[in-house]
């Protein structure tokens, strides 16, 4: 009975995945661009989307970039994880079309991937197809993955989670090594996607699954008539708990390159240590939150301003009134272990995303390895998500079974479908809500600021003055979401934190997680409390609309040519180009980018250069560290020479010095460059606490900067290492895999 209510809807189940995507059928179309808002600017518009545009452009141009010199006056782009630089989909999607296209491609994709995975996952455990593309649904249009739409790579990283469980849960079954390879691969393809805590929770995921599945296999041999474990069966899980850990390892070994590269620069980040408890709990889930699994604006919403909570995007979790109640169904009626597994998992996770509420957190934050290195518990809800899922799949197949051993078997597929249809349109109008989708025509228009900035003759860095308070202010304009897009598109045109790239634009500063500490310390402005020291001077006095004399100096010295502002700049130096809402101001004492000094300041580190480069008198006298002398041209002139960019990690510049001097770079310093003067190694030193330095002889001199992120080439060799024995692993594995006849996949259930 049970195959043929499968059979009858053995072709429905890409038609009913296609409803995943209803929420978000403007960007099918090509018509929308998705808003999403956070405390002080737009993750997804000032943060993601970005690095992913960069990347594009530079893969289309025939170059994968090692560096990102737009943002924070140049960035490590490999060892940008959250980047996810070698995440492929991204890649070939945004090298193929247009960035808002592309992105919109990209997060359809995402959605489609992660119900995919869930069908595919609740057809393994044995649901019917229209019950597995329940559990798809209720996977994909989670909370947890609406909200995090706004985190691009925590978004593609949760929509791998259940492609790792369906890999492993065969591996664990099968004789054959095909499906450790694909958990090999769906490991790799989660870290490239870029967020680590997912990796982490959906590894931690991972080994409890495998600890059960090991108990519960020795279970059920020692209650064999000998009462004694068979050494063969004990051989063999053995085997299978080695070949899990193989794959896992040969995924990390995969994405060597990405993961040393990371590390190497994380050491020296501001995200470099361990989080203390206080900022890992800084934001606990609000326990309010949890009357949303039944009403999901029980605790207000950000999107119209009346929310109660803590932050909301990683509170909520609504996954439907239909399978909370499928759930119970599946607690109750059906009697398998697996259902065991997932309820465990759903009130571990619970208990895990309630954070301080509960002494299990801060247990496993103090003892488990890696717990410390992330905040936000509330991440767990993407394991809630996932149980949620199986299990509500797994009460429809249920129901849908004992409805057709009844009289009237035709009521088992009107009924199925009746639940799948009420879902759809639960899901629909309340997700709908936390995905708003503007016109994506308006914001694909030329932005006006980058077109005067462009089409103006002197080149220079930009710096947005009050560029998140102008979010922040279209945000409580608009009264969240209630009052429409103008607001958004109007601060939309501000290129301020990343978005600057989009509009070929260079920022003195930006908006990532991962900043090297000495340009940190200068630029960032926000989570500045993970800084050892601050060196931001006040910015702006508002009663005499001046630019203050220490922020005009880091602006001179930092080559910011061009000064966004909300407000009216009336400094002698700053010369208006365009009037309106946002106006533009050329600087007009800014340094060049790159530039010969004859006079220099030895200092001993970036705090003390900080002081000296704040006095607008030093600006053209560079601070320079491991320098025990200082220069001795009274003047302070410096000459202006041409850097030319060959691409993003490579940089030429031919200087005529006059006399012996320093070559000043005012891009961000980093260890991971080297310099040849002349086919000659050259020392970079730090200048101005976050600048490149080089000294230069008496003659006319090639300057050459290439990059190369620490770690490189020992991730380059792991990588190509882990390739080639994936390569050994699929030719071993697959042609027993093909050859051997095959039951269909509904038939192997686990």
């Amino acid at each position: 009975m049970a195959t043929k209510l499968e059979n009858n809807f053995s072709k429905w189940y890409i038609l009913l995945l296609l409803v995943v995507v209803l929420p978000i059928y403007p960007l099918v179309l090509q018509q929308g661009f998705l808003l999403q808002h956070d405390i002080f600017a737009s993750d997804l518009l000032h943060n993601q989307f970005p690095y992913r545009a960069f990347a594009g452009k530079s893969v289309s141009e025939g170059e994968f970039p090692l560096w990102m010199p737009g943002v924070f006056s140049g960035i490590p782009y490999l060892p940008q994880i959250e980047a996810g630089p070698l995440y492929l989909p991204n890649l070939a999607l945004f090298a193929l079309f247009d960035p808002y296209v592309a992105l919109n491609l990209s997060i359809i994709f995402t959605f489609l991937f992660g119900a995919l995975g869930a069908f595919l996952l609740a057809r393994a455990y044995g649901a019917d197809n229209v019950s597995a593309s329940l559990g798809g649904l209720v996977f994909a249009l989670s909370g947890f993955n609406v909200s995090h739409v706004k985190h691009m790579s925590m978004h593609e990283a949760a929509a791998v989670l259940p492609w790792m469980v369906l890999c492993l849960e065969k591996a664990l079954r099968s004789k054959s090594g095909f499906w450790l390879v694909g958990l090999s691969l769906a490991t790799a393809l989660q870290i490239s996607a870029g967020h680590p805590q997912i990796t982490y929770y959906s590894l931690l995921f991972v080994c409890v699954r495998v600890v059960v599945f090991l108990v519960q296999e020795t279970v059920k041999e020692r209650k064999g008539v000998d009462k004694k474990l068979d050494k063969r069966v004990a051989r063999t899980l053995g085997r299978k708990t080695l070949g899990v850990a193989l794959a896992v390892i040969l995924g990390f070994g995969i994405c060597g390159l990405q993961l040393v590269t990371t590390y190497r620069f994380n050491e020296g980040s501001i995200r470099g240590p361990a989080l203390d408890w206080k900022f890992a709990s800084a934001f606990p889930y609000y326990l309010g939150d949890i009357m949303t699994f039944v009403h999901p604006t029980a605790s207000g919403m950000v999107e119209r301003m009346d929310y109660r909570g803590t932050v909301e995007w990683e509170n909520y979790g609504y996954v439907g009134i239909i399978p909370l109640m499928l759930i119970v169904v599946s607690l109750v009626f059906v009697r398998r272990k697996v259902v065991w597994f997932y309820v465990a998992a759903l009130v571990g996770s619970m208990l895990l995303v309630v954070g301080p509420a509960t002494p299990l957190y801060r247990l496993l934050w103090k003892y488990l390895p890696g717990m410390d290195l992330f905040r936000f518990p509330t991440r767990f809800l993407l394991i809630v998500s996932l149980s949620a899922a199986m299990l509500s799949a797994l009460g429809s197949t249920f129901l849908g079974r004992w409805l057709w051993k009844t009289r009237r078997p035709w009521l088992a597929p009107a009924i199925l479908i009746g639940v799948f249809s009420m879902l759809s349109l639960d899901l629909f109008y309340w997700q709908r809500m936390r995905m708003p989708i503007d016109d994506l025509g308006e914001w694909r228009k030329e932005n006006p600021m980058a077109s005067v900035i462009n089409r103006h003759a002197a080149e220079g860095r930009i710096y947005c003055l009050f560029g998140h308070e102008m979010w922040q202010r279209a945000y409580h304009e608009s009264r969240g979401f209630l009052g429409g897009f103008e607001h958004y598109r109007v601060a939309g045109q501000i290129p301020f934190g990343n978005l600057s790239v989009v509009h070929g634009l260079s920022n003195a500063e930006g908006y990532t997680n991962m900043v090297d500490g000495r340009t940190a310390s200068f630029w960032m402005w926000y989570n500045t409390s993970l800084l050892a020291e601050v060196f931001q001077p006040e910015k702006y006095d508002g009663r005499s609309q001046r630019i203050t004399d220490g922020f005009t100096s880091l602006l001179n010295v930092a080559n910011v040519r061009y000064l966004l502002a909300p407000v009216p700049v009336t400094n002698e130096n700053m010369a208006i180009l365009r009037d309106g809402f946002i106006k533009v101001y050329e600087n007009r004492t800014s340094l060049p980018r790159a530039y010969l000094a004859y006079n220099w300041k030895g200092v001993a580190s970036a705090k003390e250069a900080a002081r000296w480069m704040f006095d607008r008198a030093h600006n053209s006298i560079p601070a320079i560290e491991g320098v025990d002398s200082s220069g001795r041209d009274s003047s302070g002139a410096v000459v202006e020479v041409h850097a030319q960019t060959i691409s993003p990690d490579r940089i030429e510049i031919d200087v005529h010095p006059n006399s012996e001097g320093y070559l000043i770079l005012t891009d961000s310093f980093d260890p991971g460059w080297r310099a040849r003067i002349d086919g000659e190694p050259a020392e970079i030193l730090p200048a101005n606490g976050y600048q490149r330095a080089v000294k230069v002889g008496t003659h006319s001199r090639k300057v050459i900067f290439t990059y190369r992120p620490q770690g490189y080439y020992t991730g380059s060799v792991i990588s190509i290492v882990s390739l080639i024995a994936l390569g050994v692993w699929v030719t071993a594995s697959i042609h027993p895999f093909v050859s051997r006849r095959r039951r269909p996949f509904s038939a192997t259930r686990v």
